[in-house]
């Protein structure tokens, strides 16, 4: 899969990222293989989970809808959502 094709914007790719990871941390509380997943650097454990889920809440609620914003911005959108 080309990443950089299915993920033409800053947004995109960084609501790509976070949905991988999600599937990681549902893995990795639901007791499931993270083998097949995008590789995290920490040890599956329910710990890790929690931590990277925080972490993935505030990229999307703080800094997803930012890059939404800024992308939207300069393709002209912004103007027409304004008005």
């Amino acid at each position: 899969m080309d990443h950089c094709d299915d993920n033409p914007t800053a947004a995109d790719a960084l609501d790509a990222y976070c949905l991988e990871m999600e599937l990681w941390v549902e893995a990795v509380k639901g007791g499931k293989s993270v083998e097949n997943l995008i590789p995290v650097n920490v040890a599956p454990t329910l710990e890790n989970a929690e931590q990277l889920g925080g972490r993935l809440v505030f990229l999307r609620s703080e800094i997803l809808p930012r890059a939404e914003r800024k992308t939207a911005a300069r393709s002209g959108e912004l103007d027409s959502w304004i008005a």
